[in-house]
């Protein structure tokens, strides 16, 4: 390979010029010195690379450091050389404590710069392309193919490809999310026994968790909903069983929108449903139903897939919005299974889609082998990678993407809702009687903007 001569470019580097003013301060800290020993003091540090400020530059730095406050300057008694002792001012100081701040921001600058030159340098060319087209066909609002989104999945989720992965997705999230950061509250109504036997979830009636049924009152639901709606949920959820009536269902939504005032959206997460019962939901005030197609359907669970399938198309063909993750995600599962339930999301217009953890109860099937070999829980890595590849694939189609549990990693890497539960939880050997694992709206909201997104309101 040829060598290149790279003299004079930025990229063969310099001198660090500019932080002579904040060395300068760091030497006179420890007590007034004159300006030949400060000269001294300069070209002893191992900063300069061999260019190291010249005497004239100092002085004049010093002047103007002066001029401004910073430094105070008197004449060495007996000396007739015009020698002069510089000090710190209280100004002086107070600029430093600036200094630190200002040089602990370039040094986070720095870091992230220097580890995406990093990423760039060892990134195959070929994913980046792919993240590319993946990204054009979802903002052209065109379901990726499903090839495209299994090589997202496949390289490594600790990789520069995933990082580079990552940063696209949060990018979209400002453009299709409009940065929007929101919190999806979910209130468990009701559990009991579950004929279903679902491996991963607490309500299974082989497994003998949960032994009796167990319901909040209307007005229990109602205050908790106030809560939420009041720190700041933009959704409010009520999660029930299929055992739960129809009926009932309707007259608590009703008593929610009467009871609980604002502008956020209700949502039903309950059995299945067909157009009449769509409708009559709608009416009543829902805005979202919550169905999903789960991974393992028909296998680790007992619903059947076509069933499931036909609540689908039922949300779709109503005025009703959907909302499906994929969903309960181990790292046991393939990406052929993640792309799959991922692609029956989109095709069956959800607007808010997203990755939901797999949580390893004990007493469980899935608990029970938890921690041990293809069965442990699905890490956060991976997690954001699965959230980042949905976002990307949901394009302006989906606008927001979910990821539960809370990971931060998941919101840089395109996510923006996140969950907070209370009540009966599936994923749970008991009723939580408070927000489930001390993880509130607040917590969420603070999170979010840790991730850099705007709140309802802002």
């Amino acid at each position: 390979m040829e060598e290149l001569d790279f003299a004079g470019c930025a990229c063969a580097g310099g001198t660090l010029q500019r932080f002579v003013q904040p060395v300068i301060m760091g030497l006179l800290a420890h007590g007034a010195q004159h300006g030949y020993a400060l000269l001294q003091g300069l070209r002893a540090l191992p900063l300069w690379e061999g260019a190291v400020p010249d005497q004239t530059g100092v002085y004049r730095l010093l002047k103007s450091m002066e001029a401004r406050g910073l430094l105070t300057a008197a004449e060495e008694a007996g000396l007739t050389t015009g020698r002069r002792r510089y000090a710190l001012t209280e100004r002086g100081r107070a600029c430093l404590a600036q200094w630190e701040t200002t040089l602990e921001d370039y040094r986070r600058t720095l870091d992230a710069t220097l580890m995406l030159v990093r990423e760039a340098n060892h990134m195959d060319r070929a994913f980046t392309q792919l993240v590319e087209r993946v990204a054009r066909e979802a903002l052209a609002g065109r379901i990726p193919v499903a090839a495209d989104l299994e090589a997202l999945l496949e390289v490594p989720a600790d990789s520069a490809e995933a990082a580079f992965l990552g940063r696209r997705a949060r990018d979209m999230a400002r453009q299709t999310a409009k940065n929007h950061g929101r919190v999806w509250s979910a209130i468990g109504v009701d559990c009991r026994p579950c004929p279903m036997n679902c491996g991963f979830c607490s309500f299974g009636e082989k497994w003998g968790l949960v032994r009796a049924p167990q319901e909040w009152s209307a007005p229990r639901i109602v205050e908790t909903a106030r809560r939420f709606v009041a720190q700041g949920a933009y959704w409010v959820t009520l999660r029930t069983t299929e055992f739960y009536s129809l009926e009932k269902l309707l007259d608590l939504v009703r008593r929610l929108r009467r009871e609980v005032p604002g502008s956020y959206r209700v949502v039903v997460n309950t059995g299945e449903l067909e157009a009449a019962d769509a409708r009559a939901l709608a009416a009543a005030g829902v805005n979202v139903v919550y169905h999903t197609l789960r991974l393992g359907e028909g296998e680790t669970t007992g619903f059947k897939t076509a069933t499931r399938l036909d609540t689908l198309g039922t949300v779709r063909g109503s005025s009703l919005d959907l909302a499906h993750l994929v969903e309960p995600v181990g790292p046991e599962h393939g990406n052929k299974e993640l792309v799959a339930v991922l692609l029956t999301a989109l095709r069956y217009e959800a607007r808010l889609c997203g990755v939901m953890a797999r949580i390893n109860v004990p007493g469980t099937p899935c608990g029970d082998r938890a921690g041990t070999g293809p069965d442990a829980e699905l890490s956060p890595q991976r997690l954001a990678q699965i959230a980042a590849v949905t976002r990307l694939a949901g394009g302006v189609r989906t606008p927001d993407i979910c990821v539960h549990p809370p990971t931060l990693q998941a919101l840089n890497w395109g996510a923006n809702v996140l969950v907070v539960e209370t009540g009966a939880v599936p994923r749970d050997v008991a009723e939580s009687d408070t927000d489930w694992r001390a993880f509130g709206v607040e917590d969420a909201l603070s999170l979010l903007l840790e991730a850099g997104y705007a709140l309802d309101g802002d």
